[in-house]
Parts: structure tokens; sequence; C-alpha cells
């Protein structure tokens, strides 16, 4: 798993209500001002397509498969002193994934994914002013090493919920500063980087049984700004968010280096009345072009971008039958308007586009407990390409795909619980 831009925007989404002067308390003296709240969720995905994955696999046809997939997040803050506020926030969990698709696609995984611990701390003896640090570092106890036909448990990453279930260690340092302008408006600008450590994988260059790829996955330095405003009925919010990345390479041979990659993302919350609420989220995504291997040359940029822009709105409605019960229904559309290579998990990632319509429910058996159920079904159109390209002037004959549907059924549920 790979430290993103999406880590650190969440750190930067926080960093606002990190910097909140902590609440009154009547616990004892020196456990006052402390907060700590478990989530977990199960969520139990099934798909079918015309064809199984990698599509390039003529024969894997017809193509199905699923996933079970458990996550669970720790949050614990404390104030230790009026002026300073600590975060931890640990992100586990457990996946089950199989494929049973025709000609020979076919494998079944169980096992932990990798874990995630980010520790801030944030100042707060100025006022509206609060800057803050933060690790975050990625503990490689998930199954990076698939064996044999666990492999093609490794499916589309617009489709699964986990696409890979394991990589090596990864430390991301972030240093950022949140100021309030008002009680209704606060900007927050942070920088961080992501020292990736090397580890070893099954093969990405032959079927399985052959000998360990090492990956050495490339360093990246993001970038971010968001601002948020809110004021009568409505709360908004928008991040830009830069990412920079150095060089990466499978078995010391294959070198590339993606291109800088732009990142915007906007919501708009507008409350009807005491009942009803509308959140409306957008998102789009662009990378430059990518450095590609020369053997004469070493790496060189290429001459046309071969990266992907992806695009996603969704819509949301939440309807409060009661103090305690809440229904929600959303839809949402995402497009990737060409096909992509990840060269951090060294997968190919098809141009498509998603549909999805989902309703949710919450309960709220107390002040500290919380349950919620989900149910989403989507519909997923590939559009054909060609043959692959990896990475460079490398062409993989009899890969070319035709275009491919596939459909699928999301359901959750899941609990939060705060002390």
């Amino acid at each position: 798993m790979r430290l993103s831009s999406s880590l650190f925007l969440l750190l930067s989404l926080a960093a606002p209500s990190l910097a909140a002067d902590p609440e009154p308390s009547d616990k004892a003296p020196g456990l006052r001002n402390w907060s700590l709240q478990l989530e977990q969720e199960v969520r139990v995905l099934s798909w079918r397509a015309t064809r199984g994955y990698p599509a390039a696999f003529a024969a894997g046809t017809p193509g199905r498969g699923s996933q079970v997939y458990i996550p669970v997040s720790l949050n614990f803050g404390w104030a230790p002193t009026p002026e300073t506020k600590l975060e931890l926030l640990v992100r586990s969990g457990w996946a089950f994934g199989q494929q049973r698709s025709g000609g020979g696609l076919s494998g079944t995984v169980s096992t932990l994914t990798d874990t995630s611990i980010t520790p801030t701390i944030t100042y707060t003896g100025w006022e509206n002013f609060q800057p803050f640090v933060s690790l975050a570092v990625n503990a490689p106890t998930g199954r990076a090493n698939l064996k044999g036909r666990q492999s093609f448990t490794r499916m589309d990453p617009d489709l699964v919920e986990v696409a890979n279930y394991g990589a090596g260690l990864a430390l991301g340092p972030t240093i950022g500063v949140s100021y309030s302008f008002t009680a209704a408006t606060a900007v927050t600008f942070s920088v961080g980087h992501t020292f990736m450590q090397p580890y070893k994988r099954d093969s990405v260059l032959g079927p399985p049984g052959v000998p360990l790829s090492r990956m050495n996955p490339a360093n990246s330095t993001t970038y971010n700004a968001q601002i948020s405003h809110k004021t009568g009925l409505w709360s908004l919010s928008f991040a830009a968010l830069l990412t920079t990345s150095g060089k990466s390479s499978v078995d010391g041979v294959f070198e590339s280096r993606s291109g800088h990659s732009f990142n915007v993302l906007g919501s708009a919350a507008y409350a009807w009345n005491e009942a009803h609420s509308t959140t409306l989220v957008a998102s789009l995504g662009f990378s430059h072009r990518n450095y590609i291997l020369d053997p004469a040359l070493g790496l060189v940029r290429e001459p046309a971008n071969r990266n992907n822009r992806t695009f996603r709105v969704g819509l949301e409605h939440l309807w409060a039958l009661s103090p305690t019960w809440t229904l929600g229904a959303s839809a949402s559309i995402f497009v990737r308007d060409r096909n992509s290579y990840d060269p951090t998990n060294v997968q190919f990632v098809p141009a498509k586009s998603k549909l999805s319509l989902g309703m949710s429910a919450r309960y709220k058996w107390s002040e500290a407990i919380s349950l919620n159920a989900r149910v989403e079904h989507f519909w997923l159109n590939e559009t054909s390409r060609p043959d692959f390209v990896f990475p460079g002037p490398i062409v993989i004959p009899g890969t070319a795909v035709p275009r491919l549907r596939s459909t699928g059924l999301l359901m959750s549920v899941g609990s939060s619980v705060a002390f």
C-alpha cells in the first residue's frame, strides 16, 4: 500500500478538528481531554464480467469474483497540555478474495492487509493558527507475495475494495498549518514526503511459480492546499494536491518515473431543513508525461502523455426520520479516460466508466454508539484497448482486449463506538 496523496488530504482535512480547543471533562486530572473512537465494517462485494481479470487472457470468459473486506480503525486523541493535542490513527483490516473466471483465472487468498499508523501533533496555543506535524507509517502486515494461483486474486482497483494485499515498509512525514480567518472559514497547507522501501513479491514478469520480483517503488512528495467554509445552510470545501515522484524499478531493470500528478477535490453540502440534507462531491485528476526507459539514453520523457485523467462526481441525500434513524440515497459516476499504468503496484488499469447507485441506513444507538448499513449496485464499462506497452517501447503481443462489461453488488454493515 502506497502512502498516497489521499492520505495527506485526510491529514489536512483533519487538521482543523485537531486544532480545536479541548472540551471540558469531569475525568480525573491527567485523563481529561482525551477521546477514543473505534470503527469497524464488514464489506462484501461480488462481481460478474464478460471476461476475468487480467482481461488480456482471451480464454478467461466469463469472469466472476468476490471479496470480503473488514477494515478496522482506531482514533485516539489526547490534549496533554492546553497548548498541544496528540492524535493517533491506526488502520488495518482483513481481506478474503477469490476469482472464479474461465481460462484458469481461478484463485483464493485470505490475509491481513497492511497496517497504517499515523501520529499527529498539533500546537493549539496560538489563536486561529495551528501548526501540525505527522508521521504516516505503512507496516507490511499484509501479503505481498501471492503464491501460485493466489496471484489471480489481484483484481481491477476500480472494481474491488482491495486491489493489492500488501507492500513494503513506507514512512511519510508531513508538516502543515491550519489558519482560521473566521469561525466559518479555515485554510490548511501541508507538504509531505513518502519514503518507500524495497520489497519482494510474486513475479510481475512471468506466470505463477517463477522467481520473486524485487520491487523498488518510487518515493514521492505531495503538496496540499485546502479551504473550508460554512455559511448559513451551506458547507463548502475545496482541496488541491500536487504529487511528484522519483524513479521506480522492477528487478533493477525495468525503470520508470511517473509524471507529476495534480488532483482537485470539492464538496458542497446544503441542509434543506432539520430532516433533509444533500451533499455533492466532485474530483478531477491529471498526470503529466512519464519518464520511460531508453536502452541507450536511460530515463527519457515519453513522446506523448499516456497517463489518464479521472473524473468523479457523487451525490448523496440524507433523510433523518427521527433522532435515531437516518436513511440515505446516493449516486456516483467515475470516468477514467484512457488506460493507465501504476508503476508502484506494476499494474495496468484500463480506461472505463462506472455508474453506482446505493442506499444507506444509520441507527444512533446512543451518543457514543452508532450502527450503519449500505448496499450499492454498480455497472462498469471498459473500452477496448491495444497491446500493452510495458513500460517504454516494449510491446507485448496478444494483450489487446475488446470492450468489456461488468456488474457488481457491494453490501456493508458497520459500527462506530466512541469513548
